[in-house]
């Protein structure tokens, strides 16, 4: 299953719940739901590793609450826990648009996507129009 990337908010599918602020839907909704899974998909932004309910382990070493998390990495978690749900990235630096490229599930807007890891690989799906199915960071973004 591809990543959806909403660019067109004029074509969004009925009923498709768009979040707009990704630190309280954090908190409220996905800090419950953490376990092992998180572990490499914060790569660029905090580089977060599950220790427990309570703290990751950053990419310095350090024991962080999931409460200090960048809003960058709560929105990639965010997008990885609720796939049917659209979260906004108008928070997220370059370096979480690069954590988000490699994600294979999940819906984000305005979906852009940053190839921090330089190979060019991808699985998106914009607007969900099967027409518009890339597997290239390139052709996404030109």
């Amino acid at each position: 299953m591809p990543l959806r990337l909403l660019v067109h908010m004029g074509r969004k599918p009925e009923g498709l719940q768009i979040v707009l602020d990704n630190e309280d839907f954090f908190m409220k909704h996905t800090i419950h739901l953490l376990d092992e899974r998180v572990n490499g998909l914060t790569k660029y932004t905090d580089g977060a590793i599950y220790v427990n309910e309570r703290y990751f382990k950053d990419r310095f070493g350090a024991f962080v609450p999931w409460f200090d998390m960048s809003t960058g990495g709560k929105t990639i978690l965010n997008i990885f826990y609720h796939p049917d749900i659209c979260f906004s990235q108008k928070e997220c630096g370059e370096n979480a648009c690069a954590d988000i490229k490699n994600l294979t599930q999940g819906c984000v807007t305005p979906g852009y996507i940053v190839d921090y890891d330089g190979d060019d690989r991808c699985d998106v799906i914009i607007d969900d129009n099967p027409e518009w199915h890339y597997t290239s960071v390139k052709e996404v973004n030109s």
